[in-house]
Formats: structure tokens, sequence, C-alpha cells
């Protein structure tokens, strides 16, 4: 079985989403990601697939469905509540900051304005979220046990 974790990033921006997979790409990570352009598209994912993911990455600005509003589907959910959500997002209010640390966001870090520094906050968070902290099983590995 593949226990690698699985990080959804969920982000409208295509530039960021390139940059992200870029930094994901020039590491040698083990962990699978994959990406979502909205909040509806990310529920998507997470309802039709057998793998849950073990991470969530969340822009906050985002058409139809935001970053808030995904955080609270998720956080109100019995089934994906313990999947942790680090918001990831240009937003840098502190209302909006102490709003998603009260809707359940397990950490919320401002994008940078260059990719050096992106590629740093990726690696401290993939390494942070698979070597420090213990990530929530699997959907497929409760289904098997």
């Amino acid at each position: 079985m593949n226990t690698k974790p699985l990080f959804l990033v969920v982000d409208d921006d295509q530039d960021d989403r390139d940059l992200l997979g870029m930094a994901y790409r020039q590491g040698s990570y083990n962990c699978e990601i994959i990406f979502a352009e909205s909040g509806q598209e990310a529920l998507d994912i997470m309802e039709n697939s057998r793998v849950q993911p073990s991470l969530l990455l969340v822009d906050i600005n985002m058409p139809g469905m935001n970053g808030l509003e995904l955080l609270q589907k998720i956080k109100n959910s019995e089934e994906w509540r313990v999947v942790p959500v680090v918001m990831l997002t240009t937003a840098n209010n502190s209302k909006i900051i102490d709003t998603a640390y009260h809707m359940g966001a397990n950490s919320y870090l401002v994008k940078p304005d260059n990719f050096q520094t992106l590629s740093n906050i990726w690696d401290s968070l993939y390494r942070f979220w698979t070597s420090t902290a213990k990530l929530p099983v699997s959907r497929t590995q409760y289904l098997a046990s």
C-alpha cells in the first residue's frame, strides 16, 4: 500500500499553483501533491477520492467558495475535520488571520513575493507535516483496517 502523504493545494491562481509545483519538483519529497482551482473542486476531489488528503494548503481569495468557506466546510465535516488545513494566501489582515484560526486553521502563512522564499516555505511545511507532526491516517488506511 502506498503510504505517501497526499497534499491538496487549493488556489485559483495558475501562477501560484505552478510555483508550488516547481518547488515540489525541485526537491526529493516523499509525498504526492494535487491541485484544485477552487473550494468546490477541492470538495469534489475529497468526496470522490479513495484517499483522503493528509494536508490542505488553501488560498483565501478565490471566486465562488473562498478559502474560509472551504475551511468551514472541512472543519464542520465529521469525516474531514481531522485533516490539517494550512492557509497559504496573500491576505495579510489581522482580522482575517484571527477568523481563520477561530474557524480551525492549523496554520496561516502569507505568500511571499519571490520563488526562493516560497520554496523555503514549501520545504518547511513538508518537513514539519511529514517528520515532526503526525498526520491523520488516510481514508484508504481506515478502510483497510
